[in-house]
């Protein structure tokens, strides 16, 4: 017998009574396991109706105005739910495609590149320095790590890999080069072929190439230019040399670089750095010295620095 509990606003009826307990079908008997000759292996008491064969269940009778309604709602929903699969599968095919076309250029692009000059050979060459990475690992003194500079260049379509732990470049990403190198090896990285090269020298900074917006923005500047001029003549540049020499460090023979305004300030410079690096080592290796080869002492090149003077 159903007894009913209220009536809603939109005219739905809520009812509350005892309803056939669909666990047992009504007879309070729930039974399971292998069916053994007509009869279940198992027989036991129904634990939802507890052997009664009914259940107190609530239901809701709906008119059929508010039905269609609610119907008109749900399949507006699934609309939505639908449109909004459908904008996600259209972006992620297009993500998928841009990737292909992305993998597909990157593969023309490596296929271009070729192996540069022969092992031992000393070269000069335009490039782009593409890519500054860098990693850790053991470093060969014995103890301790060292970290290694990764420098890529693109010459004119074909790979160039630099590996030091030495002194780097002071070039950015992006910057258009003239270096000198000596050819290392060979090795194909990812389906590329690659140079390594080693005891690279910056030659000549080319000045980078300015877009239609640069150029643009530098025309719209010149009027500014006039009013900037006392603030600029304040500025003045001064000189500065790259000097290289070889030393012997505890972790074996290697070229070091600095920069100093003259040759009496590069030698103090590479003083300086030795007695830092015996003072480093001295725990380890207390009767070791730094030795430099003071006959290798050369001038790599010139640069120029702004500074503010007054």
């Amino acid at each position: 017998m159903a007894t009913l509990v209220k009536v809603d606003k939109n005219g739905s009826k809520y009812y509350e009574g005892l309803v056939t307990c669909d666990r047992c079908g009504g007879d309070g008997i729930y039974k399971w396991g292998a069916v053994i000759n007509g009869r279940p292996q198992y027989i036991g008491t129904c634990f939802k109706c507890e052997g009664r064969g009914k259940v107190i269940d609530k239901w809701i009778e709906r008119t059929p105005e508010y039905q269609a309604k609610l119907d008109a709602r749900r399949a507006k929903r699934q609309q939505a739910q639908m449109a909004e699969q459908e904008r996600i599968r259209k972006e992620q095919e297009a993500e998928i495609a841009r990737i292909e076309a992305e993998r597909a250029k990157e593969q023309a692009r490596k296929a271009i590149s070729q192996y540069v000059g022969e092992e031992g050979q000393r070269l000069t060459m335009d490039v782009v320095l593409e890519h500054i990475g860098s990693f850790e690992r053991s470093a060969y003194r014995g103890w301790g790590t060292e970290t290694v500079t990764v420098y890529t260049f693109d010459a004119n379509g074909n790979k160039l890999v630099w590996f030091t732990t030495g002194m780097g470049l002071d070039e950015k990403e992006g910057d258009s080069l003239q270096i000198a190198f000596t050819v290392k090896g060979y090795k194909e990285y990812n389906g590329e072929k690659q140079t390594t090269i080693t005891r690279v020298k910056v030659k000549e900074v080319y000045p980078p190439v300015a877009t239609e917006e640069e150029e643009e923005s530098s025309s719209n500047d010149e009027e500014v230019v006039s009013e900037s001029a006392d603030a600029d003549a304040k500025m003045s540049a001064f000189q500065f040399q790259w000097w290289t020499v070889e030393v012997r460090e505890a972790t074996g023979k290697m070229g070091w670089e600095v920069k100093a305004k003259t040759k009496e300030n590069a030698i103090k410079a590479i003083k300086k750095r030795a007695k830092e690096h015996d003072e480093f080592v001295q725990k380890h290796r207390p009767d070791f010295q730094t030795e430099i080869y003071w006959d290798t002492l050369t001038l790599d090149r010139d640069g120029y620095q702004r500074m503010r003077c007054g």
